[in-house]
Formats: C-alpha cells, sequence, structure tokens
C-alpha cells in the first residue's frame, strides 16, 4: 500500500555544500505493520517520515500510497490524501490550548463532509477507544502528557486513515507512559493500519514488526519480525473502516468561525484593544450617515411646513418704488405681492425679560394657498385683530412652570421695534397689548418668532418708524408669492437681472451645507480612523499566523489547503470586524439620545435618523474592511511551508 522508489533528498543543491539528507531509499510497507524508522540524530528519518506523508518533497524518485505517485500530486490532491489516507501523531502532541479534548480531535474531521453529530459520535468513539472517556470536556492544560498524546492518538484515528505516522510519539513521555502508548500503537496496527513510527529509541525495535534503521540518509537494515507479526482484525467495525469510502472535501465555515470565535476569547484583550479604533470609526460612520439622513428628512420637511414652495423674495440695495411693486404684480404668473417685517421684539415677565423675532403671517384668504406657521394649539392671528400667537420655545419661557396650554386667550403687553434698514429713520419701541391665541412648532434654527397678521406687522412698523396711516413704508424687499411652483424659474430669469431674487431652495442651501460640512468632517475623520483601524487588524493578524504557524502545519498535516488556512484567518478577521461594528452601531444608535434633544432645541426636529440601511451598511463596511484586512495575512499564512510550520516553536 505505500511504495517508496530510489528516494533522494538534497538541500540546498545549488551550494557547494549541499546536504543530501536521503540516498536511494527504497521501500514496500504493507497494512498491519508497525514500523519502526530508527537512526541518530541527522540519519534522515524525519525528512523520510515528511516526504511519506507529503509534507515535503523528495529530490529524486517517487512515493507512492495505493498507486497514487505523491509527486504528480497538486496542491488539492495532495491534501485530499493526507484527509483521507493519512492520521499524524507529533511528539510533542499538537493540541490547541484554547479546544477542549473533543473539539481537538474534532479537528482530524474538519475536511469532511459529515453532520456535526456525526462528528461527535465519532470523536467520543474514539476517545472513549483510546481511554479519554472521562475528559471529553477537559482542556490540554488539565491533561497529563500520556493523556495528551492519546489526543493526538485519536485525532489521528478518527477519519479512519490507512497509514498512521508518528514522529516520535513517546520521546516527551516517561517509561510507563510510554509502555501505554507503544500498546496503544500496536492495536492500532493489528486492527490492519500501517503504522509508522519514527524514533530513536532502540527499546522499540522488539515492539516493531519491521524495523528500517537509517544512517547518514541511507537504509542500513530493513528486517521483518515475523515473532512479532500482528494478525490484522476483521471484526465488523475493523472491516466498515477498511472499507470506508472517500468522503467529500468541505471545510466547515462553521468549523472556521468556532475556531476563531475561541481564538478570539482566548486572546480578548489584545482583540479589544485592537478593536476600539473599529468602533470609533464605525459609531463615526453611523452618526454621519444618520445626520446625512436627517438633514435629508428635515429638507423635506422644512419644504412642506416651513418653506413656501411658492415663494420669492425681491431685494435690491436702493428703495423699492411703485413702480417695482407694479412691474412684479401685473405678472399674471404672480398671485401676490407683499412688503413684509421682522421686528425686534421683547416682554417682560416675574422671572425676566424675554427677547425674541416677530413676523407676519399671510393674509386670511391666502391661507390655505400658502404655507403657514404650524399650530399646536389654538390657532393663528386673524386679519384686523388684536392677536399673536408664539413658538413653543418661546410659549415656554414665558409661561415658566405653567403648562403653555394656559396662555391661550390672555392678553401680553409686548414691545416692538421696527428698524429702518434704508435710511436709519429714528424708530422707538411701540407698545402694544395683544391676545394670545395660539402656539407654533419651533420653525427655523435661531431665532424664537412670534406671528401677528399682516396688518398689524405694519400698522406697528408704522408707529416704530413715526409713519403716518397713508404714507408708505420704506421698504427693499417684497415677498412674491406665485401661483405655481412651476413657474419660479420664468420668474427668475425675466426679473433676476434687476432684483436680487431668494428662491425656496435658497433658504435652506446655507443651513443644509453647514450639516453637509459638518457631515464631510466626521466622514473624513471616520475614513481616517478606519484606515488605522484597517492597518492595526492586518498587522494583528500578521502577529496572529506567527504565533499558530505550528496550528497551520497541522491543518495542512490533517489534509488541510491553502484554501482552508485562508478561511482560518478571514473568518478571524470578519469576527474582529463584525464584534468592533455591531459594537460601533450600537454606540451610535446611543446617539439618539444625545444628538437629537440638542438639535430638538435648537431648531426643532431631531437630526438624527439612523435607519436600518444606514446602520446595516455601516456594519457591512466595517467587516468588509476586516475582511480585506485579513487577506494578506491569510494569503501569507497560506504560503508557508508545512515542514517549517510543524519544526518551529
Amino acid at each position: 500500500m505505500l511504495e517508496i522508489k530510489n528516494v533522494s533528498k538534497v538541500y540546498n543543491p545549488e551550494k557547494s555544500k549541499a546536504v543530501h539528507a536521503l540516498k536511494s531509499i527504497n521501500l514496500k510497507l504493507r497494512a498491519g505493520e508497525l514500523v519502526g524508522i530508527l537512526g541518530k540524530s541527522g540519519s534522515g528519518k524525519s525528512t523520510l517520515l515528511n516526504i511519506i506523508a507529503g509534507l515535503d518533497k523528495p529530490s529524486e524518485g517517487e512515493v507512492k500510497i495505493d498507486d497514487i505517485n505523491l509527486e504528480s500530486c497538486t496542491d488539492r490532491e495532495m491534501a485530499d490524501t493526507r484527509k483521507d489516507k493519512i492520521g499524524f501523531i507529533f511528539q510533542d502532541f499538537q493540541l490547541m490550548d484554547h479546544l477542549t479534548v473533543t473539539e481537538n480531535v474534532e479537528l482530524g474531521l474538519a475536511m469532511e463532509d459529515i453532520d456535526r453529530r456525526e462528528k461527535r459520535r465519532r470523536c467520543e468513539l474514539v476517545l472513549t477507544k483510546v481511554g479519554l472517556k472521562e475528559h471529553l470536556e477537559h482542556k490540554p492544560s488539565e491533561l497529563s502528557g500520556g493523556q495528551k498524546q492519546r489526543v493526538a492518538v485519536a485525532r489521528a484515528l478518527v477519519k479512519q486513515p490507512d497509514i498512521i505516522v508518528a514522529d516520535e510519539p513517546t520521546g516527551a513521555l516517561d517509561t510507563k507512559t510510554t509502555d501505554e502508548i507503544v500498546n496503544l500503537l500496536k492495536e492500532i496496527a493489528g486492527a490492519g493500519k500501517l503504522v509508522i513510527v519514527v524514533t530513536h529509541d532502540e527499546d522499540f525495535k522488539k515492539h516493531a514488526t519491521r524495523v528500517v534503521e537509517l544512517k547518514d540518509g541511507a537504509v542500513i537494515e530493513d528486517s521483518v519480525r515475523k515473532s512479532t507479526t500482528f494478525d490484522i482484525q476483521n471484526s465488523n467495525e475493523d472491516r466498515t473502516e477498511q472499507g470506508k469510502q472517500k468522503t467529500p472535501r468541505t471545510f466547515d465555515i462553521n468549523a472556521a468561525f468556532k475556531l476563531s470565535f475561541k481564538r478570539l476569547l482566548e486572546k480578548k484583550w489584545r482583540y479589544f484593544l485592537v478593536s476600539i479604533s473599529m468602533i470609533i470609526g464605525i459609531c463615526s460612520l453611523s452618526l454621519a450617515f444618520g445626520i446625512s439622513s436627517g438633514i435629508k428628512s428635515y429638507t423635506e420637511y422644512a419644504k412642506e411646513r416651513v418653506i413656501d414652495s411658492k415663494k420669492l423674495t425681491f431685494t435690491q440695495e436702493g428703495q423699492m418704488k411703485s413702480k417695482d411693486y407694479f412691474a412684479i404684480r401685473e405678472n399674471k404668473k404672480v398671485n401676490l405681492i407683499q412688503d413684509e417685517y421682522t421686528l425686534d421684539s421683547k416682554i417682560v415677565t416675574s422671572r425676566g425679560q424675554v427677547d425674541y423675532k416677530t413676523k407676519s403671517i399671510i393674509q386670511d384668504e391666502y391661507k390655505g394657498e400658502y404655507t403657514t406657521p404650524e399650530i399646536v394649539h389654538g390657532n393663528l392671528p386673524k386679519d384686523g385683530e388684536n392677536e399673536i400667537a408664539f413658538s413653543e420655545d418661546l410659549a415656554k419661557k414665558i409661561a415658566g412652570e405653567k403648562s403653555i396650554d394656559g396662555l391661550i386667550g390672555q392678553e401680553i403687553v409686548t414691545k416692538f421695534l421696527a428698524k429702518d434698514p434704508l435710511k436709519n429713520y429714528p424708530s422707538r419701541w411701540d407698545e402694544q397689548k395683544l391676545k394670545i391665541v395660539g402656539i407654533t412648532k419651533k420653525s427655523l434654527v435661531g431665532d424664537d418668532y412670534a406671528y401677528t397678521s399682516y396688518e398689524k406687522q405694519k400698522e406697528i412698523v408704522r408707529r416704530s418708524r413715526f409713519i403716518s396711516k397713508g404714507e408708505d413704508i420704506p421698504t427693499n424687499s417684497y415677498s412674491v408669492y406665485l401661483k405655481d411652483s412651476k413657474f419660479i424659474g420664468d420668474i427668475d430669469s425675466k426679473f433676476g437681472s434687476k432684483y436680487i431674487i431668494v428662491k425656496p431652495s435658497d433658504l435652506l442651501k446655507d443651513l443644509t451645507q453647514m450639516f453637509k460640512n459638518y457631515n464631510i468632517l466626521v466622514l473624513s475623520g471616520a475614513a481616517l480612523i478606519l484606515f488605522i483601524s484597517a492597518l492595526m487588524i492586518g498587522i494583528i493578524l500578521f502577529i496572529s499566523v506567527l504565533e499558530r504557524q505550528r496550528e497551520i502545519g497541522l491543518f495542512i498535516a490533517i489534509g488541510g489547503t491553502r484554501a482552508d488556512i485562508k478561511k482560518i484567518f478571514i473568518t478571524e478577521g470578519i469576527l474582529l470586524g463584525g464584534f468592533a461594528s455591531g459594537a460601533g452601531v450600537l454606540i451610535s444608535i446611543l446617539g439618539l439620545a444625545i444628538i437629537n434633544p440638542i438639535t430638538m432645541k435648537s431648531m426643532g426636529y431631531g437630526l438624527y435618523m439612523p435607519t436600518a440601511t444606514t446602520l446595516l451598511g455601516a456594519l457591512i463596511f466595517g467587516v468588509t474592511i476586516s475582511l480585506i484586512s485579513s487577506l494578506m495575512p491569510a494569503n501569507s499564512a497560506s504560503k508557508l511551508l508545512p515542514i517549517d510550520l510543524l519544526r518551529r516553536n
């Protein structure tokens, strides 16, 4: 079943001092043999074992396992051969400290397409056979040296291979434990397996059915000891094992994630510190996405309830004349033109003075056609009435500890100042007694507003500026109400050369640009932080590769391909990114309790609006970054030579 033909191995053949590790080795080994390969250090026995196992390649000659020429195998075919036909037992056990005994043995089936329950059943069965039934959930650190070696034997046996190769399996054990392991190897050979043991222990000769002794890379003895040859057992179970069909290859992705998760738990503080930067970056990214969504929502809200989509403001440097009024008013697309004013205002309450701005609202007959302040309590002031409506924030300042509902119907004395921006006419504070009829929602960032009727506002302006009732109020601005918002472009084209025209879209431009600039700043910071975190994840995974080189070698030995090795480190990166991104997203959700109260106070609108889409997008982005960061370390790990990996401490 195993044929070695003219195998030679030369290290550094291009150099003058080439090392001839093996010289024309020829062997034919059969099932049921317990073969001892003996020799002093440097005799070539470990090199021969590695070539038999496909971990190293001969310089000349060939190795065949059941007519499979290992020399002609691709990486995938060689991995399949190790998966299906070869089981490894190592001198230093090669157990994963963070896995239980059962989980360590399950690694032997990591490449097999077998149901999880069946894997667990097989592992428990083989562990019972090797005398570890009571230690299934123990960690390697809780076992003796002999018990650890039994776990290594169980891991080699669980996939029911045809060949068991053992490299100094008793080298680190005491005499009693050595005898136990040797007897176990005898049983395995007796069950019909080819067991090949590399050892420097001369006492092993009395147990082996065949002894191959090497010296300076050549075979000096190949003796079959028939007196100790084992009979191949033919129990039903053993026949089942010998007739085992090759199972499809699959490195269970769940197993990869499980290994990576346990690795993260083992090094939790290291990975936590590394992930802090990603948590901050993803949190910033989620905040930026949520605020961007909020800006868009606020813009739509303002267009519907605050900014009149059919209103334009015409302004010029000098005073508007009658001809300006009529030129604009005569246009058939214009419905209404008004000179509107904003007044400085103040109220003295028992708690102190409250300062605010007062605006006029459109005349009653147009209220249903154009945007008016949104009422929370009461109603808007009516034409010809001494009435006023306050925004919620203003109402709270006036009401103090009392409910703002109680202000409705009360009369209040307030003072108004209408400054003349054109000619600096003298002005005075005009005192008015007005009835509070309504409470409105806060409408824009900045000042709090109160509202009076259009005619009442003009009356106050005249009184404040000492202008008689029939006299025009000097102004450089008109509010122009169009019949339809679709006429904005036409009006702008017609009058834009003579007047400065402020369109509805212009009113939110500065505000939204401010938030966009803030968002760009946050996104830039997030990008920088995420770039740094990507580097840190890459570095920590490179360190992980260095720390786990023997583990990588083990995976190759049990049948793993380069692609399987990549999966281990890629899943580790994905898990790290997933946990960090998830934490960042959760922290960003807490922003609802911090950001929105601030924006509600300043602009009456919760500006942070994270959605499932934006949060999921931030999460996926973080995981993707971690995935990309893990590719180079994973690729580096997959290119390491197994023969070097298994030698390293």
